[in-house]
C-alpha cells in the first residue's frame, strides 16, 4: 500500500500537467484562430482603394496648446495653412510669442483641452482640422485627411508615435503600428467609431449638434456622442506623429489619466463594454501561465513566433521603422499586457475611492 502512494501522486500529478498542456493548447488556438482571422482582414484592408478628390474648401487648423515645448515644430510642419492657437492658460509663453505675428492667437484661462478646442471652433471658419501641439503632420497627410470630407463628416487620422531613442517610445511606437492595423480592420468592417485628439478632420455641421465637453478622454466622449449622427472614417494614409511619455513613470501617470477617463465615461453606459476591449491581454496571460504551469514551451513559441510575423509585415506596410520592435514584439506585448493590468486595477481604486468618499 506505500508503494503504490507514491505511484499514485505520480499519476495525479502528470494528469494534472496533461489538463494544463490541453488547456495551453486551447487558449492559443483560440487566440491564434482570432488573430489569424483579424491578419486575413488587415490584408484584405490593404486591397481597398477609393478615388478621391482633394478638398478645395475653406478649413481652420485648431491647435490647442498647454505648456508644449513642441509647439514650435508642429506649427513649422504645417505653416502658412489657416491656423489658430487656443492656449489654455500656458505658464512658458516663448513659443507663443514668436509666432503671434504669423497665425491668431487666442489666450485663455487654463479651463482644459475640451474648453480651448470649443472656443477655436467658434472662433474659425470653414471645415475644422483639429491637431495636437506636440504632433506633427505635413502638407500630403493634411491632403489626404480633408479629401475625406467629400462623402464623411468626421475622418480619423493615422496617429503614430515621434520615437524617441528610448525604451518606453520604442514600445509605444509598436504599440501604434498594432493599434494601426486595428484601425484598418475596423475600417473594412465599417465600425470606425473614435476619433483621435491629435490629428482630425470634422465637417462644421458636426459641431452644430455636438461640443466638446469636460473629461480626462474628451476625444472618447466626443466620438461617443456623434457615431450615430454622422458619418464617421479613418485616412491611414494621413499620418501624424506625436511625443508621447519618454520614461514609465511618466508613461504610467498618462495612461492611468486615460484609464480613469475611460472608466468614469463608460461606468455610465456599460461598463462591461469596457472589459471587452482588454479580454485579449489577459488571454495572453494565461497563456504565459499555463505554459510556465505545465511546463511545455513548445506552443508557447510557436504562438511567440506567429505574433512576430504578422508585426514584422505590419511595420512594412504602416512605415513605422521599428523591424528589431517588430522582432521582439512578444516581449512589448507582455509587457503591455501586464502594465494595463496595473494601470486599470489602480484606476478602478482611484475612481471607486473617489466615488465612496
Amino acid at each position: 500500500m506505500v508503494a503504490l502512494r507514491p505511484a499514485k501522486l505520480l499519476i495525479e500529478k502528470r494528469t494534472i500537467l496533461t489538463m494544463l498542456f490541453e488547456t495551453l493548447l486551447i487558449l492559443i488556438g483560440l487566440v491564434i484562430f482570432r488573430d489569424t482571422y483579424y491578419f486575413i482582414l488587415y490584408l484584405s484592408s490593404l486591397k481597398r482603394k477609393k478615388s478621391k478628390k482633394d478638398y478645395n474648401g475653406k478649413y481652420t487648423i485648431i491647435i490647442p496648446n498647454y505648456n508644449k515645448t513642441e509647439l514650435d515644430a508642429c506649427l513649422k510642419s504645417i505653416y502658412p495653412d489657416n491656423i489658430i492657437i487656443v492656449d489654455d492658460g500656458s505658464e512658458n509663453k516663448e513659443i507663443l510669442k514668436k509666432w503671434e505675428n504669423k497665425v491668431k492667437i487666442y489666450y485663455l484661462k487654463h479651463e482644459g483641452k475640451y474648453n480651448a478646442l470649443n472656443y477655436g471652433i467658434e472662433h474659425s471658419s470653414g471645415e475644422i482640422v483639429i491637431l495636437d501641439s506636440d504632433t506633427f503632420t505635413n502638407k500630403e497627410s493634411l491632403r489626404k485627411l480633408l479629401s475625406n470630407l467629400e462623402n464623411f463628416d468626421a475622418v480619423a487620422g493615422n496617429i503614430q508615435v515621434h520615437k524617441e531613442k528610448t525604451l518606453i517610445s520604442r514600445i509605444q511606437a509598436i504599440e501604434h503600428i498594432r493599434i494601426a492595423m486595428f484601425k484598418r480592420i475596423a475600417l473594412v468592417k465599417n465600425e470606425i467609431s473614435f476619433i483621435p485628439g491629435p490629428f482630425a478632420a470634422f465637417k462644421r455641421t458636426v459641431f452644430e449638434s455636438e461640443k466638446f465637453r469636460r473629461s480626462r478622454v474628451e476625444d472618447l466622449v466626443f466620438s461617443e456622442n456623434i457615431k450615430k449622427k454622422f458619418k464617421i472614417t479613418y485616412e491611414p494614409d494621413a499620418v501624424a506623429y506625436t511625443a508621447m511619455p519618454k520614461t514609465l513613470k511618466t508613461l504610467y501617470a498618462q495612461r492611468k489619466y486615460w484609464a480613469a477617463g475611460n472608466i468614469e465615461f463608460y461606468k455610465k453606459k456599460n461598463l462591461w463594454k469596457l472589459f471587452s476591449y482588454y479580454y485579449l491581454a489577459v488571454l495572453d496571460i494565461f497563456i504565459l501561465l499555463f505554459s510556465f504551469l505545465s511546463w511545455n514551451f513548445i506552443p508557447l513559441l510557436f504562438f511567440l513566433i506567429f505574433e512576430s510575423s504578422t508585426m514584422i509585415f505590419a511595420n512594412k506596410i504602416e512605415k513605422g521603422n521599428c523591424i528589431y520592435e517588430s522582432i521582439i514584439f512578444p516581449v512589448f506585448m507582455y509587457f503591455l499586457a501586464f502594465f494595463y493590468l496595473i494601470v486599470y486595477v489602480s484606476a478602478f481604486i482611484e475612481v471607486f475611492r473617489t466615488r465612496t468618499s
